[in-house]
């Protein structure tokens, strides 16, 4: 039996999308394969399932930005052909956080390459190209962002388990009371 030494929460953002449900199947993966590699305990917070329903103040983000407003320890986003303006507030709001005051320690992307059909191609698509780009260059965001693309599933967990992996050493470095340059 394996000893826990820590927890840790992953906040994953995605857009509802027909390839979401495999992508968050293969998030719930990696993340078991890293606690095994680690020894920690990763809890993902996604806001189709961990976000209760009920009366929202302004909008369904807002309901969704409040319960996990500094709830997380790493923040994963990923986009496929369809924007979301909620997964853009969602890395928005964590990628400030980071800079702002280390949490979340880490700040992940990825964007889904995945070939579709030419006519199934969201009216938004270019939206998401735009963001793509606002992401890679540090004149919107006030840093470079490095992200991942994966055109099947097998690329995106190899990557994201990388990175994921990555993200919990910092995290654990973080807590052992390691400085960490942001």
């Amino acid at each position: 039996m394996r000893k826990i030494n820590q927890a840790v929460t992953l906040f994953y953002s995605s857009t509802d999308d027909p390839a979401s449900v495999d992508r968050k199947a293969a998030v719930e993966r990696v993340s078991k394969n890293v606690e095994q590699a680690r020894d920690i305990s990763i809890h993902i917070k996604y806001w189709k399932d961990n976000i209760p329903g009920g009366v929202a103040k302004d909008s369904g983000q807002s309901r969704i930005d409040s319960a996990v407003d500094g709830a997380f320890d790493i923040y994963f986003g990923c986009l496929g052909p369809r924007f979301g303006s909620g997964t853009v507030t969602e890395f928005e709001n964590a990628l400030s956080g980071h800079i702002k005051n280390g949490v979340p320690t880490e700040v992940l992307f990825a964007f889904d390459e995945t070939p579709i059909n030419p006519f199934s191609v969201p009216e938004n698509f270019q939206s998401v190209k735009d963001f793509r780009s606002s992401v890679q260059t540090s004149k919107k965001y006030g840093r470079s962002i490095l992200y991942f693309t994966f055109s099947d599933l097998d690329e995106f967990s190899d990557r994201l388990f990388k990175d994921l992996n990555e993200a919990v050493r910092l995290f654990q470095t973080k807590i052992k009371g390691g400085h960490l340059p942001l």
